[in-house]
């Protein structure tokens, strides 16, 4: 495959702010690779559309300019890409043509987006933040890293990272009772979330588990517990009992030893009415 590696930097406003809604910054990214790789041809497609005439080589560089708003949801087209970037330990990588247009905006507003995220103030992090509910919700923005300035934000009750690119997460919030980590790239559950004593719901749902730390049953208030659709092979029941409060259990879509299976319904029998198991993915 031939190489395209772009180097990003953004610029700073004059309030210490980069990319705020309705205000103009700027991220400068340099493509760089051999010759007659598509260079010419992947801007062109990002910044004027379809490809409708001959491009020639470019001799020394080329500048092109395009104005975009990234504060929305993005979806990305990710599942070969993403297969490859978590075999090579690659924060981001993704397939893109210009000829066909896949990926070529989403490449582009994914580097934006996380420029954009790396610089944001608590102030204006604190402006996402549901009044009532105290939940701020950063899903769906394909970010490698959590902005530092969440763990700022000492009123935020309920966190969401969903369907992000995480394989790790900064010191979160100890006055969180809701983090929801559902669709990430964690290979093991981070040692700071059993720090959060005042958890009540964990959702790792759909990232790539094979361990549950013996730590967890430091999580004395957890009610419900989603580990679905990871890679967890065996769980240590002694650890799971010990969580007093544990109402909701959900393991489904991962290849537990018949072992496990027999001891968690042993669990079920155990403590009829209080904990309800989930070992099929049906919730």
């Amino acid at each position: 495959m031939a190489g395209i590696a772009p180097i990003i930097a953004g610029h700073k406003s004059k309030s210490g702010i980069v990319a705020r809604q309705g205000e103009l910054s700027s991220f400068k990214v340099v493509l760089l690779g051999d010759n007659s790789v598509g260079k010419s041809w992947l801007m062109h497609r990002f910044v004027e559309g379809p490809i409708n005439k001959v491009i020639g080589s470019t001799i020394g560089a080329a500048l092109s300019a395009k104005k975009v708003p990234l504060d929305h949801d993005m979806e990305l087209k990710l599942a070969d890409a993403q297969s490859y970037a978590d075999d090579n330990n690659l924060d981001l990588f993704m397939e893109v043509s210009a000829r066909t247009d896949e990926n070529v905006e989403n490449l582009f507003l994914t580097v934006g987006y996380n420029l954009w995220m790396a610089n944001i103030s608590a102030a204006e992090l604190s402006k996402k933040i549901h009044k009532d509910s105290k939940a701020l919700v950063l899903a769906k923005r394909k970010l490698l890293r959590v902005p530092d300035t969440v763990t700022e934000l000492t009123e935020v009750k309920i966190l969401d990272l969903s369907h992000n690119n995480l394989t790790a997460i900064p010191k979160p919030l100890t006055n969180l009772t809701t983090l929801i980590l559902s669709h990430n790239r964690l290979a093991q559950l981070p040692e700071i979330v059993v720090e959060l004593i005042n958890l009540i719901r964990l959702h790792v749902d759909s990232n790539q588990l094979y361990l549950l730390p013996t730590s967890i049953k430091q999580l004395k208030k957890l009610q419900v517990l989603d580990l679905s659709n990871n890679k967890l092979k065996i769980l240590c029941i002694e650890d799971i009992s010990s969580l007093k409060h544990l109402e909701e259990l959900y393991v489904g879509g991962n290849p537990l030893t018949l072992g496990v299976i027999g001891s968690l319904m042993e669990l079920l029998a155990k403590y009829p009415g209080r904990i309800i198991v989930d070992v099929a993915g049906e919730h």
